[in-house]
């Protein structure tokens, strides 16, 4: 094993996990309870992310050219990945839960684990093309949920109205589009906004990842074993092999593919528990998913960092 390298993925991937460690230990301790996380994860969504990723766009000489093929990249993986569980899930998981298990196949953490590792990996590049990809994802997975739930659930009848209005008013998408917006006008920020904002912003992933790691339960691992297994094994570990090696094949290299692993390799993100609520399937299923996804997603993302490391891919 080089040492080198493996100081490079520990570098990256300690600091954000330690902050779920820690989210988990202080909750534990009873330094911080279910409504600090509620309120916490409240204040993260609707102001404090959203100003990181206003500052990160506005800040940013942006060329478009840049994103365009990881955008592509990113929705043709995220779209595979669900028919691919689609087709596996067809005759195998009942209709209860199908939804719920194609959903945690291609519905990734994007805008808190998959943003926190794209800035320690790339730092303000990392942001900005991560920030970039987490409002295409929030656009593309509320557009791909409904349509799996519509498809698996004999009761539930999307309002395409409020999803709509969900994508459009979103927090995060406002934030993106405010960012761009005046990057390309070239409107200039006053320092003293600046800076108040970048302090004010520094306490989204650290805030955030906190918040995740006082979420987790141990008790997610005591039922419906079998489809959270399939589940957190296609979205770490199949989903991540096989759109990686796809990309390799096409010749991506660099940070377009170190962004698109963290991202391919992230959990299974919190929304899809709503989800899974709102469209009568099964909801503790969703929420086992999402806890174990996330505890078993250090060793990999360390083991594929690793990897990608070690060759000189990224």
């Amino acid at each position: 094993m080089n040492e080198n390298f493996f100081l490079n993925v520990l570098e990256v991937t300690v600091p954000v996990f330690a902050m779920v460690i820690l989210g988990a230990l202080l909750k534990k301790f009873r330094l911080i309870n279910s409504d600090f996380v509620t309120v916490a994860s409240q204040l993260v969504y609707k102001a404090t992310m959203p100003t990181l990723l206003f500052l990160t766009m506005a800040t940013a000489e942006l060329q478009f050219q840049l994103y365009s093929e990881l955008i592509l990249w990113f929705c043709i993986g995220t779209i595979m990945t669900m028919l691919a569980c689609w087709l596996f899930s067809h005759k195998r998981i009942n209709k209860y839960q199908q939804g719920v298990f194609i959903q945690a196949g291609f519905r990734s953490n994007c805008g808190i684990i998959g943003l926190a590792f794209a800035s320690s990996l790339y730092g303000d590049l990392g942001l900005q093309l991560g920030g970039m990809l987490a409002g295409v994802s929030t656009i593309l997975y509320n557009i791909l949920s409904p349509i799996v739930f519509y498809t698996c659930s004999d009761s539930y009848k999307p309002n395409f109205k409020k999803l709509v209005k969900s994508i459009v008013l979103n927090p995060l998408n406002i934030g993106i589009i405010l960012g761009v917006f005046v990057s390309v006008l070239e409107i200039k920020i006053p320092y003293v906004v600046l800076e108040s904002g970048k302090k004010f912003a520094s306490l989204s992933l650290p805030l955030a990842l906190i918040c995740i790691g006082a979420s987790l339960s141990i008790d997610a691992f005591k039922t419906s074993r079998t489809v959270t297994f399939y589940a957190v094994l296609v979205k770490l570990i199949l989903s991540p092999l096989i759109l990686i090696s796809a990309l390799l094949y096409l010749g991506i290299r660099g940070q377009d593919l170190g962004v698109l692993f963290l991202f391919f390799a992230s959990p299974t993100a919190s929304a899809s528990y709503i989800f899974a609520v709102m469209s009568g399937s099964d909801g503790k299923l969703a929420a086992n998913i999402i806890v174990v996804s996330t505890i078993v997603s250090i060793p990999t993302i360390m083991i594929g960092l690793y990897v990608l490391y070690s060759n000189h891919l990224i």
